[in-house]
């Protein structure tokens, strides 16, 4: 049978016989009807061999639970039960969580300890958020140290949530003014003035004036080039002629 197993039909069994208010004397024998398979099997054994032994019978129920959690139980599983016993932390586990496997430790150890030392156990294994403002608050016995986690976490809670509101509006426009930077947006090409003035746009041209020969008064040419120039020259020599 496993150790967790085990363990939970023995307080099945205790919160039955409570129940029902069985004498002492007869507890042994309701529960070794109850014994089934390889449990009965043992417990017969164990029987013949305490005879043998010359050691008297097992008439009380602490005894007998004794017996059988030396025999279900594993000298290791119990080192390793007590080391959690002592060392289990909270971590990223709610404090409700962390509650219900701490009282379940502590009743798996069955450790008989002042409940001063109980307190110092719990509060050593919250995280130190929570435990460093219970600690501030009074409190008398384990179940006002759980009582006041479990406000502690929920004021927590709620003031991460109304801090987170506060910061997000205002940090919008910051990632939109990132993602403009860096180029994951739609970006705009800014043109910046050209220092030597704004271009004309669209000015009309003035037309350049048209050459004028100042012999013949003609325009297109000037005079060294006036075509009237040769017909002078050429009159002036047929003359002669």
């Amino acid at each position: 049978m496993d150790p967790d197993e085990f363990i939970s039909w023995l307080q099945t069994v205790d919160r039955i016989l409570e129940f029902k208010e069985v004498p002492e004397d007869k507890i042994v024998k309701l529960v070794v009807i109850k014994l089934k398979k390889s449990a009965s099997l043992w417990w017969e054994n164990l029987k013949r061999l305490r005879n043998r032994e010359g050691r008297s019978k097992i008439v009380s129920w602490s005894k007998m639970k004794k017996e059988l959690q030396r025999k279900y139980i594993p000298d290791q599983y119990k080192q390793d039960l007590f080391l959690k016993f002592t060392q289990l932390q909270q971590q990223q586990t709610t404090v409700e969580e962390y509650i219900g496997e701490f009282e379940q430790v502590s009743i798996k150890c069955d450790v008989v300890e002042p409940e001063e030392h109980t307190v110092a156990r719990f509060l050593g294994g919250l995280n130190p958020t929570i435990s460093n403002v219970v600690q501030l608050q009074p409190y008398w016995t384990v179940q006002d140290v759980m009582s006041l986690a479990l406000k502690v976490e929920k004021q927590q809670a709620r003031n991460k949530k109304t801090f987170q509101r506060n910061v997000m509006p205002e940090s919008i426009p910051d990632r939109e003014n990132k993602n403009s930077k860096t180029g994951a947006g739609p970006s705009r090409v800014i043109e910046e003035p050209s220092p030597r003035g704004p271009p004309r746009m669209n000015q009309p041209q003035t037309p350049m004036p048209a050459r004028k020969c100042f012999k013949c008064q003609g325009f297109g040419h000037i005079a060294s080039n006036c075509p009237n120039r040769r017909v002078v020259v050429l009159s002036e020599e047929s003359e002669a002629v």
